[in-house]
């Protein structure tokens, strides 16, 4: 938002699961009110894979501005891929995420004040 930069360690190929934070909270009280899921393993998040390049490039679409990409090959991105698969929490809680990443960000980005700019 400053006009820094962006890190991205490895090579931005790795993908990751986003889910927004009320998506969660809604499997979370499904989940604590459901009936036959004690002891269950419930995966939660969007069930869609992006990759880290894909999160910046909405980062872009989100903030309007272009970012600088600095990448660090030295320091590996983690694990290549890393996706929920959330078919029991629909099965068995009817969860589906509501919020996909461009809103997601976009909400973080509007009513999150430490990503407010400061007029000078």
């Amino acid at each position: 938002m400053t006009g820094g930069s962006i890190v991205i360690f490895g090579t931005g190929q790795q993908s990751r699961d986003f889910v927004f934070v009320s998506d969660v909270v809604e499997a979370l009280v499904k989940a604590a009110t459901a009936k036959e899921v004690n002891r269950l393993v419930l995966n939660v998040g969007s069930g869609q894979e992006t990759t880290v390049n894909e999160l910046v490039e909405q980062l872009e679409i989100c903030t309007n501005r272009v970012a600088l990409r600095v990448w660090n090959r030295e320091k590996s991105g983690g694990v290549k891929r890393l996706v929920a698969d959330i078919s029991r929490a629909v099965d068995l809680l009817g969860f589906r995420p509501q919020v996909n990443l461009t809103d997601g960000l976009s909400l973080i980005l509007r009513e999150d004040p430490r990503f407010k700019v400061s007029s000078i």
